[in-house]
């Protein structure tokens, strides 16, 4: 079960990563703060 929710983790942040890829610009900042955000509060409570 361990495993499983690490390894969910690392995919959701992988492709948290390639959103952030995706998106450039200063229009951009706030949603990319927060995916940032979100991305670091998901693998966090996967993780526990």
């Amino acid at each position: 079960v361990k495993l499983a929710s690490v390894q969910l983790a690392r995919k959701y942040m992988k492709r948290v990563a390639t959103e952030l890829d995706v998106l450039s610009g200063p229009e951009k900042e706030p949603t990319r703060e927060f995916l940032i955000l979100q991305g670091v509060r998901f693998a966090f409570r996967v993780h526990q």
